[in-house]
């Protein structure tokens, strides 16, 4: 078998009539497409999102995974594209596919991306690509393998951005594709939108030490990616008015839209301490 689609359906949810109606448009757009070399895992153990992945990961059959969250959907004929992409490219571990982010807010946009093939997976493409930017595990598909020593960590928000570097660190070769679509839903009683001020420490924490574990801090396009962390940064410090943990790395090149120029610059000048005070009301 080649796919194997794991829907965690978990606690509540099962209770809960809106999103009973979420499952069936996601589970009829995978069937819209007609592909017939896959399974579908409804998982509704546990109750968090992480243990029912776990439980279905258990499951799984194929040789391939995806995770797709019960409230969103994927485009037609997805499951066809992505095994294409596997015929052209055998030794690829994940595939990457754009993605429509909040769909219905305000901020929803699109990430997409060219037809590449990446080696180097922590360099090239968690700076370069910038995969920190994009870690959902929904809008890619995963080989099998590499989930033998992996599982989601049960108790943590962002449990995708804790899992994909010590997948990156499995896998040897990753694609990203121009084609296929995963619709992200935006849930105002979601994961995200209740992140409370410690769940982001723990996130930033988890940034540390990956910045210390690859020795990214060297690297091109680091500067890239601390300026995405002053941000989750400073949003530490408004929601709990201490815990500054990130630490004083160079900004040499100053870049973004113009409130991160000023971040930039002020951080620069008066160090991460003051730029925290100073954008904590903003």
């Amino acid at each position: 078998m080649r796919f194997s689609i794991i829907i965690p359906f978990f606690g509540s949810a099962t209770q809960d009539t809106q999103m009973s109606a979420s499952l069936e448009k996601c589970v009829k757009s995978l069937n819209n497409g007609k592909y017939e070399d896959c399974e579908v895992i409804i998982s509704t153990e546990g109750e968090c999102l992480s243990s029912s992945r776990n439980a279905g990961i258990a499951k799984a059959k194929g040789d391939y995974l995806l995770f797709i969250d019960a409230d969103d959907y994927v485009s037609d004929g997805l499951l066809a594209v992505l095994s294409r992409y596997i015929d052209k490219y055998p030794t690829t571990d994940i595939i990457e596919f754009p993605v429509i982010v909040h769909e219905g807010a305000k901020d929803e946009h699109l990430i997409t991306f060219g037809e590449k093939q990446y080696t180097d997976l922590q360099n090239d493409y968690w700076l370069g690509c910038k995969a920190y930017d994009h870690t959902y595990a929904c809008n890619k598909v995963f080989r099998r393998a590499l989930f033998d020593t992996i599982r989601f960590p049960k108790g943590r928000k962002f449990e995708d951005v804790y899992t994909l570097p010590e997948l990156l660190e499995q896998a040897k070769v990753l694609i990203t594709i121009p084609e296929g679509l995963y619709h992200y839903v935006w849930n105002s009683n979601g994961i995200c939108a209740h992140a409370t001020g410690n769940d982001l420490l723990q996130l930033l924490q988890l940034h540390n030490d990956v910045i210390t574990k690859w020795d990214l801090s060297i690297k091109e396009n680091f500067e890239t990616y601390f300026l995405h962390l002053i941000n989750i940064q400073i949003t530490v410090y408004r929601k709990t008015g201490k815990n500054i943990i990130l630490p004083p790395y160079p900004i040499r090149h100053i870049q973004g839209n113009w409130k991160m120029r000023l971040k930039a610059a002020t951080y620069r000048t008066f160090g991460i301490k003051t730029l925290c005070r100073l954008w904590k009301f903003l």
